[in-house]
């Protein structure tokens, strides 16, 4: 059996409205190129693994250390040096597969120390944004908000700077599907959705 939604005819007309979040390919200037990746380095049941040796690097060694980013957030993740150059071992492991060194890449399941090539997806700043962005509402969900003046839950979403009202609903499970609809729509399998 289907559940309806309230007013599910205007929700979807909404919905049509709001732009579906796609990743543009961009040339990298400096960047490590596909020729010389696949020079250095090889892939393997999610790890990195050197083809040359260099210095203390020898050949089928494991690449990358941890490295945070700063030490405010404890967002650990695997890095490599060459030539002077940091490189995430992700977007190196993305390069090898994909053909391209993407400009922005997301853990899928959040563990930036997973490099499993299905763990892996490229996107835009947008979508960075959107995924690590901490919740700071007054339900601890993404995108709904309860309104103390009409006595209901508000359903809000962003995407690219623009904020698109989804309607409000009397119970809260109610808009969270509605959310998570439009989260599924927009950013498809990177998606946070509210359980």
């Amino acid at each position: 059996m289907r559940y309806h939604l309230p007013d599910e005819d205007k929700l979807f007309k909404k919905i049509q409205k709001i732009p579906i979040e796609h990743h543009k390919k961009e040339e990298l200037i400096n960047k490590l190129s596909l020729e010389e990746a696949k020079t250095w380095f090889r892939y393997k049941d999610g790890k990195l693994y050197y083809k040359k040796s260099s210095g203390n690097k020898k050949i089928g060694d494991e690449v990358g250390y941890i490295r945070k980013i700063s030490k405010y957030q404890n967002h650990p993740y695997l890095t490599t040096t060459l030539k002077r150059k940091f490189y995430p071992v992700g977007k190196i492991i993305f390069l090898l597969i994909h053909g391209y060194y993407p400009k922005h890449l997301i853990y899928i399941d959040g563990n930036r120390l997973n490099n499993n090539i299905e763990n892996l997806t490229c996107c835009s700043y947008s979508i960075i944004n959107y995924k690590l962005r901490p919740v700071k509402n007054n339900t601890n969900l993404k995108g709904v908000y309860y309104c103390k003046f009409r006595n209901r839950y508000k359903v809000r979403f962003n995407v690219n700077y623009k904020t698109y009202n989804l309607g409000s609903y009397k119970d809260i499970e109610t808009a969270k599907r509605v959310y998570n609809i439009v989260a599924k729509r927009v950013y498809d399998r990177s998606a946070y959705l509210n359980i």
